[in-house]
């Protein structure tokens, strides 16, 4: 997906059996949708993934020219989870109410990088100032927090950490963590892949994971899902019947909290009414009776196995065996 337009230009659809293993699905993936999109348009200078270990790999040494960004949510999403390990809970109960400062820190650090890791790294490490009640520090790039002047009154009702309590020095050795200092330096371009996402979960409607499909019709959903997409993109907000712009509630499972959120223009689906009228017209004419991906030859085993099916009494008596 295109991160500016929100267009996906192209997919790349992987069955395990392609595959020597299930682990390598997504690095076969990526490469066959980068080298398809570099045919067509060979200046991509920037790649947005999550932290994909194989594929962190294949960018630093196959696409080393290419500056390779994490997705800002993967990251803030690992930080959260590295801070609910902080042992005993004792120490947690204290992190604990920093824990939705420290998210918001992470999306605010990579929006305000622009393109400098040095400065995305020492704005990061700037909040272990900011939770001990420490708003100016030094630093070559950052030397006070972002916030203008904290009043009496709001620095009095914050909770703030001693730097010299076990609480702040475990909260400490996440925020230092080697990896994560390492990793945060991807986010300076403030790359997310929440379209990608919401993408995702409309593209359940059509491969839902509950039923099987065969490959060309996987192929054939796929395309449907691009489609919806790409014509639906850009729609605005909903203009309620006050004149003013709409907006819906939600509480996700995730966070406990009660969000609002946008309310959009209905989708366009006349596409689909096209596709029908096309399929109806190349199978009267005969012009071409099965899609691009069909006329395509592509062997693909039944089963994920690579050995043949056993006979079926042998697999019963082996089953009863192991309880005789």
């Amino acid at each position: 997906m295109d991160t500016l337009t929100g267009v996906i230009p192209d997919f790349s659809l992987v069955q395990v059996t392609q595959t020597t293993s299930s682990t390598k699905m997504e690095l076969i993936g990526f490469q066959r949708f980068l080298s398809n999109i570099e045919d067509a348009n060979p200046a991509v200078d920037v790649v947005v993934t999550d932290r994909h270990v194989q594929i962190r790999k294949a960018m630093a040494t196959d696409h080393s020219n290419k500056n390779h960004q994490f997705d800002v949510w993967h990251l803030s999403k690992s930080i959260k989870k590295k801070i609910l390990a902080i042992k005993p809970k004792k120490l947690l109960s204290e992190v604990k109410p920093w824990i939705p400062s420290i998210l918001n820190h992470v999306w605010w650090c990579s929006r305000e990088a622009e393109g400098n890791p040095d400065k995305l790294e020492e704005t990061w490490t700037s909040l272990l100032y900011h939770i001990s009640n420490r708003h100016t520090f030094p630093g070559k790039l950052v030397t006070k927090c972002g916030h203008p002047p904290l009043s009496d009154d709001a620095i009095r009702k914050k909770k703030w950490m001693a730097k010299d309590s076990p609480a702040y020095e475990a909260l400490e050795n996440v925020i230092t963590n080697k990896l994560i200092l390492r990793d945060i330096r991807h986010l300076d371009r403030f790359c997310h892949t929440g379209s990608l996402e919401t993408y995702h979960s409309m593209m359940l409607k059509y491969c839902p994971k509950r039923m099987e499909f065969d490959y060309p019709s996987m192929v054939a959903r796929t395309q449907l899902a691009v489609v919806d997409n790409n014509v639906n993109i850009g729609r605005k907000q909903k203009i309620g019947a006050n004149g003013m712009l709409s907006f819906t509630t939600r509480c996700p499972k995730s966070t406990g909290r009660w969000t609002a959120r946008k309310v959009y223009e209905k989708k366009e689906y006349d596409f689909k009414t096209d596709i029908m009228q096309s399929a109806i017209t190349n199978q009267q004419d005969g012009t071409q009776k099965k899609t691009l991906h069909q006329l395509k030859s592509l062997t693909l085993p039944r089963n994920i196995s690579k050995d043949p099916a056993p006979c079926k009494e042998d697999l019963v008596d082996s089953h009863r065996s192991r309880f005789i």
